[in-house]
């Protein structure tokens, strides 16, 4: 899973949306759309792109298997390297070497 959403075209309820996720060309991307509960219905999808901004330079290249990483970092003047958002960022490059469910998580 890549992003999720519930109800976050508040106030419509029970509408969702995911903004600014960046996705790369050439790979397959599954959406869900499901009911709340047992709920069914009707549903419109909008999609709507950009190209993305450029250039976006690695700040660390990792590969990854089943056994896992971690790794830490600071944004602290780091620049912004990609300018998809105002603040400062640091950017990982991760190569996953082994088909599998895998965690990312920031939540130390």
């Amino acid at each position: 899973m890549i992003a999720c959403d519930d109800d976050g075209c508040l106030p419509l309820s029970y509408a969702s949306k995911i903004e600014g996720l960046s996705l790369i060309a050439g790979h397959d991307y599954y959406i869900i759309v499901d009911g709340y509960g047992t709920d069914c219905g009707d549903y419109v999808i909008a999609i709507s792109g950009s190209e993305a901004p450029g250039p976006c330079q690695p700040d660390y290249m990792i590969e990854v298997d089943c056994q896992g990483y971690t790794g830490q970092g600071n944004t602290c003047n780091a620049g912004n390297d990609c300018d998809t958002r105002d603040s400062e960022d640091e950017i990982w490059e991760i190569e996953i070497l082994a088909d599998g469910e895998y965690n990312f998580s920031l939540c130390n």
